[in-house]
């Protein structure tokens, strides 16, 4: 029995239900990177590298046992005793053989562009050709890169001539690097040999069955037949899809999946728990609130990110004391805003394959406008559900970032899970006692939250304490900037987007009264006729 590559992510819902993800032939799991954001509000994950494939390929050696009901025992071995299978094409395959085989561990079955029977057969002429699939088999063993162009053809037929470039570039770099020997034959000797037609009838489970209009794998003909083998089971049709329905329809997937499970019992209605998420009794901040506030102030941050630069700068320097510079490098900037560290980074990596990924579209719209073109890429996205395949990365640079996020464990857990093996992490974040005195002032006035809380240190060290990282480092520093009135210091936080931004701050105008009780109290801080400004910033270092 193999022993698989497999990585749990939990979700931040305490009534979260278990499932697992089975990927199709020639890919792994970081197929369904897309689905990741849906689901996780509701459900733990399991994702397997299926074997031979991915993460399960690394120790290079041939699939020792190709058979069926070893490679099932090996998906079960890895997954939680009680879950809901979802399986894409051969994945689906897989899963409903688990499901008929192993039904107490089953609650419930989905399957996405599958058939029951891969090739055809006298009573099943919904299905591809033997002599076809013999053709491409040879294919695949004499000139594996031309048969894998000629399967990601095939996938994406059924689309339109833009949609079908996307895809094939999503393709390319969804492909796994590694394959053990012998894995994509061996997965295309389980594509011929299952026949899942007397499981489905078999199975009792609740099951959903997706099936792709356009499809040019799996007929969408099947559908007809799947309600013929069991009337019980469920199906759906997603109209002008193609047998590549992972990509792009991952929304609307994971929402037919949810209520799916909601109307068979399977999941509660679920409601969101911003106590999980916080850490402080509810959400800190609106992500939307602090995209836009970010996005307006792209023009104007880099005049007034002094102290960004300078932390930046000072988490570059790390960067030297555990890279090798003369190595080729796959870099995330994680919250990269204008980009201002990609050519620095380029300084350390002549051969660097550099990705920005911020919240902000209005800071990566600069960052495109502004920036190196050629070996730079810009992504929207958001930290706790990054949108990249597992083991994507050498190396996360991460500077001032990671404390507009909600929920540490679930970033963490990500960092982890898109790091290489022997990654790092480097990064740089604030903490509590940042703009103590503009807080202090404050609440001479008023017990409303004016300045934006961060994490403390004992949280953030427990959050990184929960994942796997093989060391961890963190090191605090204080920091105090002078101004000479309060005007400069507020003007310097609106250029930045950083200004309040807190759940529980006031939404009211404030008195000329409480205006001057809040002047007054910060001139009191006043030392050596400047106005202090102290920022508490934590920088560590992670390694996978």
């Amino acid at each position: 029995m193999a022993v698989l590559y497999s990585v749990h992510l939990r979700s931040i819902n305490p009534s979260a239900i278990e499932l697992v993800l089975l990927h199709g032939w020639s890919f792994d799991s970081g197929m369904w990177r897309e689905c990741l954001p849906y689901l996780r509000e509701w459900a733990n994950i399991t994702l397997v590298d299926l074997p031979g494939c991915g993460l399960s390929a690394l120790d290079n050696t041939p699939i020792d046992d190709p058979q069926l009901d070893s490679v099932l025992k090996s998906i079960v071995a890895v997954a939680p005793e009680e879950a809901v299978y979802i399986g894409w094409s051969l994945g689906g395959m897989l899963a409903t053989a688990i499901a008929d085989q192993y039904p107490e561990k089953v609650m419930a079955l989905i399957t996405l562009a599958t058939n029951p029977h891969f090739i055809v057969a006298s009573d099943w002429p919904v299905a591809m050709p033997m002599e076809d699939f013999n053709k491409f088999s040879s294919l695949i063993e004499a000139e594996p890169l031309v048969g894998l162009q000629r399967f990601d053809n095939l996938q994406v037929l059924g689309s339109d001539k833009l949609q079908s470039k996307v895809m094939r570039h999503w393709l390319k770099a969804m492909r796994p690097l590694h394959f053990a020997e012998g894995a994509l034959c061996a997965g295309l000797s389980w594509l011929s040999s299952i026949d899942n037609r007397q499981s489905l009838k078999d199975i009792s489970c609740p099951t959903l069955h997706i099936l792709a209009e356009k499809d040019a794998l799996v007929p969408v003909a099947i559908d007809e037949r799947l309600r013929e083998i069991n009337p019980t089971q469920e199906t759906a049709v997603i109209k002008g899809s193609c047998h590549l329905l992972l990509h792009g329809l991952a929304e609307e997937l994971c929402c037919r999946w949810k209520s799916f499970l909601e109307e068979n019992y399977i999941l509660a209605l679920l409601q969101p728990s911003p106590g999980i998420a916080s850490g402080l009794g509810k959400d800190r901040f609106d992500k939307q609130i602090v995209a836009q506030s970010f996005s307006k102030a792209a023009v104007s941050y880099d005049n007034a990110a002094q102290l960004q630069r300078d932390v930046g700068e000072a988490l570059l320097q790390r960067f030297g004391q555990y890279f090798d510079s003369s190595e080729a490098a796959s870099i995330l900037d994680l919250g990269s805003g204008t980009g201002h560290f990609m050519l620095p980074l380029k300084g350390y990596f002549p051969d660097l394959e550099y990705i920005g990924l911020d919240l902000a579209e209005g800071m990566l719209q600069f960052s495109r406008d502004t920036r190196e073109k050629g070996w730079a890429s810009w992504c929207c996205g958001d930290g706790e559900n990054l949108p990249f395949a597992s083991n994507s990365f050498d190396g996360i640079f991460s500077s001032l970032t990671i404390q507009w996020c909600e929920h540490l464990p679930t970033l963490f857990s990500e960092i982890y899970r898109v790091l290489k093996p022997g990654g790092i992490c480097l990064y740089s974040t604030l903490g509590p006692k940042t703009l103590w005195e503009l807080k202090a002032a404050w609440q001479a006035v008023d017990s409303l939250v004016h300045v934006n809380e961060f994490k403390t240190r004992a949280i953030l060290e427990h959050s990184i304490a929960q994942q796997n990282f093989s060391a961890a480092r963190n090191e605090e520093q204080l920091l105090t900037l002078e101004y000479s009135d309060l005007r400069e210091l507020t003007g310097e936080l609106k250029q930045l987007g950083a200004h309040n931004m807190n759940s529980g701050r006031a939404t009211g105008l404030t008195t000329r009264a409480q205006i001057r009780r809040f002047k007054q109290a910060y001139e009191e801080q006043r030392v050596n006729n400047m106005l202090p400004a102290t920022y508490q910033v934590y920088y560590g270092v992670l390694t996978k």
